[in-house]
């Protein structure tokens, strides 16, 4: 397993980082920083012997593009060896739905945002790729805003207990909804949770509380990171199996029969099965950080200015049908819902700290 790293001048420090891991066997430095030269040599003949790719970086200003298509394109084009592409995308392209449910049948709006038209041509430059290359498959996963152990509403919270002052002073999106790992992956629909400038629990009110109904709700999709692995492992594994029937049967690469039969590639959207507005969700992390019998709750009144990106999550109010992607892959969520991804998260963390704690006596 081979995985690639921002390049730049610390890029050395980063590539023993990742290989000190244990995530990958072997690193290579991805410059986007100086010259746009991509990977070294090492790093592209890495490339090219791979049988499984994914791709996480969003295309950059400067190519407005995929920059690893834009840099690296001939070796995936001329590759022999490529059976499978997942292509991390994000839920934003659908823009605001007014709290409507989308799936895989809902056209893209991503109005004049240049970002967002920048993923649409993305995922289509990497789907193309598919036509192009024999056997190789394609796979877009439009991600719905990213949460884990050490990105999500518990820290957030932790935080503002801890420095309240500081709040203002927060990198924006060091919470519950990320960009994904290395902020590389783009979940743009679903960032509410730990913006700069975010009123607390006092000051959201639920679902119930607003007018207008399910419109009104600032309704956001979430998903844990562990299941978004599952997810591309799964779509890779049952990739495999059907490579494995079409070259026993047939020798070509058009695969057999209805199921599997994605052509050249899909495109899937990835989130939990309960949507639901920030509010009940920094109402669970209430309940799991507070007192018994004395909740805390976490404000920042001394901070009024929205931020941009918060702004955009509130108006762009949808509800995310993964039920597909699922389906297709017969996966099973591990945290179907907001509440058991954070119950799990601070067991995980309680756990840790009794044998931290045991450990120093």
């Amino acid at each position: 397993i081979s995985g690639s790293c921002r390049g730049g001048p610390e890029a050395g420090e980063r590539v023993r980082a990742l290989e000190k891991s244990g995530a990958v066997d072997d690193a290579h430095a991805f410059d986007l920083d100086d010259e746009y030269t991509g990977l070294d040599e090492r790093g592209k003949k890495a490339l090219a012997e791979a049988t499984h790719i994914v791709a996480t970086v969003p295309p950059i200003a400067d190519f407005d593009r995929d920059p690893l298509l834009a840099l690296h394109r001939d070796i995936l084009e001329s590759s022999g060896r490529l059976r499978w592409v997942g292509y991390l995308s994000t839920t934003g392209v659908y823009g605001n739905q007014d709290g409507r449910w989308v799936d895989e049948d809902t056209p893209p709006a991503v109005g004049p945002d240049r970002r967002l038209g920048a993923r649409l041509d993305a995922e289509g430059e990497w789907l193309d790729l598919a036509r192009l290359v024999p056997r190789a498959r394609v796979f877009v996963f439009r991600l719905a805003g990213i949460y884990g152990p050490g990105r999500s509403a518990l820290d957030t919270a932790r935080r503002r207990l801890a420095a309240p002052e500081e709040v203002a002073a927060l990198r924006p999106g060091r919470g519950e909804c990320q960009d994904g790992p290395g902020g590389q992956i783009s979940g743009d629909d679903a960032r509410s949770e730990a913006r700069t400038g975010d009123a607390g629990l006092e000051t959201v009110p639920l679902p119930s509380q607003i007018e207008g109904g399910s419109e009104a709700v600032p309704w956001v999709s979430r998903v844990h990171v562990a299941d978004i692995c599952g997810i591309l492992l799964a779509s890779a594994a049952q990739q495999s199996r059907v490579g494995a029937v079409v070259d026993a049967q047939s020798g070509t690469g058009q695969l057999p029969g209805e199921q599997g039969n994605f052509g050249e590639g899909r495109i899937y959207k990835v989130a939990d099965e309960v949507p639901s507005p920030r509010a009940q969700v920094m109402a669970l992390v209430a309940e799991l950080l507070g007192s018994p019998g004395q909740p805390r709750k976490f404000t920042d009144p001394g901070v009024q200015q929205q931020s941009p990106r918060r702004g955009r999550a509130e108006r762009d109010r949808k509800r995310v049908d993964a039920g597909r992607v699922r389906r297709d892959l017969g996966y099973e969520l591990r945290y179907p819902s907001f509440e058991q991804g954070l119950r799990a998260i601070h067991g995980q963390e309680e756990e840790r700290a009794g044998r931290a704690a045991e450990s120093r006596f």
